[in-house]
């Protein structure tokens, strides 16, 4: 079965940046012939397709808008979410699905750096062999993490205690500033201890 109504994320900071990721939502949302999307404004989804119902969301990139986007797609009734991005955009999103309690599928394509985790269901060159496929809805699970009672994070593949995230710029691999890139910033960073002896 093909989702008939999706909610489409898109990472503009993630891999190959924005223009890369757009071209990839536009065949993706080709090679499902969905009939419904809601996506974010401008970068977030809007400028890969024409007929999307856009969600009324701060047009900033980061954390807090993939998960505005998926819980705004979720409140309309999407069958599944469409993700355009890497490891940690697919957590994101996961992470925002799982505080609303209800279920929703997750359909991710790995246009990151690197994409390993099993939120990943193809890669950005593999779209063209979506179009006959009849999709399946699988459990995964995820490690939970938080502090005192808080859920911070889901992790599905790798867990990272640090002052730095390893992330693309320009295409190339640095270490950025874990608190400014969950903020949605990209800086580069230098690793720290996060502990004492």
């Amino acid at each position: 079965m093909k989702p008939r109504a999706i909610g489409l994320i898109v990472n503009p900071r993630s891999g190959l940046g924005a223009k890369h990721n757009l071209e990839v939502a536009h065949r993706l949302v080709q090679a499902l012939d969905a009939k419904h999307i809601v996506t974010g404004p401008g970068l977030l989804g809007e400028d890969a397709v024409s007929n999307a119902h856009i969600l009324p969301i701060a047009a900033s990139t980061g954390r807090a808008s993939s998960q505005a986007i998926a819980l705004g797609a979720i409140q309309e009734d999407v069958e599944a979410l469409v993700v355009i991005g890497g490891d940690g955009t697919m957590a994101d999103v996961a992470f925002a699905v799982n505080q609303t309690g209800k279920r929703c599928p997750i359909m991710g394509v790995g246009a990151g750096s690197i994409n390993a985790g099993d939120l990943i269901t193809c890669k950005a060159d593999q779209l063209e062999e979506l179009v006959d496929v009849n999709f399946r809805v699988e459990s995964i699970g995820a490690l939970v993490a938080g502090c005192n009672d808080e859920v911070l994070a889901l992790a599905f593949n790798d867990v990272v205690i640090g002052t730095t995230v390893v992330g693309t710029v320009g295409g190339d691999f640095i270490n950025l500033d874990a608190n400014a890139f969950f903020d949605g910033t990209q800086i580069p960073g230098e690793p720290r201890p996060v502990g004492t002896d």
